[in-house]
């Protein structure tokens, strides 16, 4: 029972590790494409933050 929780807890852990960096990824693209595009998407983004 014990060496089932631990392997369980370690691919629990592995899967956690790779959703985080799966989601860091597309946070960080989206990041640079709000930073980079100088469309009307990101000028609302700046209107809209700012007030």
């Amino acid at each position: 029972m014990r060496k089932a929780v631990l392997a369980y807890l370690n691919f629990f852990n592995n899967f956690m590790a790779a959703a985080t960096r799966i989601v860091n990824r597309f946070a960080f693209a989206v990041f640079v494409n709000a930073n980079v595009d100088t469309g009307s998407s990101g000028i609302s983004f700046r209107s809209g933050f700012q007030g």
